[in-house]
C-alpha cells in the first residue's frame, strides 16, 4: 500500500510538471528549416543511471516523460551535485525565476495536499535542446505514513519534446 501511494503521487507530480511546462512553453514560429526532418535526433536521457547506487522505489516511462522516485537520506545540495555530474555540460540549472516560481507553486500545492513539504526543487535545461528538462525535487515524508522518517522522497522527472 505504501509503495502504491508513493507511485501514484510521483506519477501525478510528473504529469503536473509536464502540464506546467506545456503551458509555459513559448510557441515557436515555423521556418523552412524547422519543416525539414532533423539530420540527427538528440539522444534520449536515461534517468535510470542518475543515482545508480540508490534503489528506485517507482518509475514511469512514457514516450516523452520519465519519472523516477527514490527514498534517500541525502542533502539536496549533494543530490544536485550528483545529478549535475550525471547530466554533464550540455545541461544547465534554470535561472528563469518566474518559471521556477510557477512550477514550484503548482508542485507545492500538490505536495502540501499529501501532507508533505518540498525540501529542494531545481530545474535543469538541455542547452542543445531547450525543450528538454529535468526536474529534481526532494520532499519530506508525510507524518504517520509508516515510512522511515530519516529518509526523504526524491523525484526526478525528465521531459523531452
Amino acid at each position: 500500500m505504501k509503495k502504491t501511494l508513493i507511485t501514484v503521487f510521483a506519477m501525478s507530480l510528473g504529469s503536473l510538471f509536464c502540464l506546467a511546462e506545456e503551458k509555459t512553453a513559448v510557441p515557436e514560429e515555423k521556418t523552412a528549416v524547422q519543416d525539414q526532418p532533423a539530420a540527427q535526433e538528440a539522444p534520449k536521457l536515461d534517468l535510470a543511471n542518475a543515482f545508480p547506487e540508490e534503489e528506485v522505489v517507482s518509475k514511469m516511462n512514457m514516450e516523452r516523460v520519465q519519472v523516477y522516485t527514490y527514498m534517500m537520506n541525502h542533502q539536496f545540495v549533494d543530490l544536485q551535485k550528483k545529478l549535475e555530474a550525471f547530466l554533464g555540460k550540455p545541461w544547465t540549472k534554470s535561472g528563469d525565476k518566474d518559471s521556477l516560481a510557477e512550477a514550484m507553486k503548482g508542485a507545492q500545492e500538490q505536495v502540501e495536499a499529501a501532507g508533505m513539504k518540498i525540501l529542494g526543487f531545481a530545474i535543469y535545461e538541455d542547452v542543445k535542446n531547450p525543450l528538454s528538462s529535468v526536474i529534481l525535487m526532494q520532499m519530506s515524508i508525510p507524518a504517520g505514513a509508516g515510512l522511515d522518517d530519516s529518509k526523504t522522497m526524491v523525484t526526478l522527472t525528465y521531459s523531452s519534446r
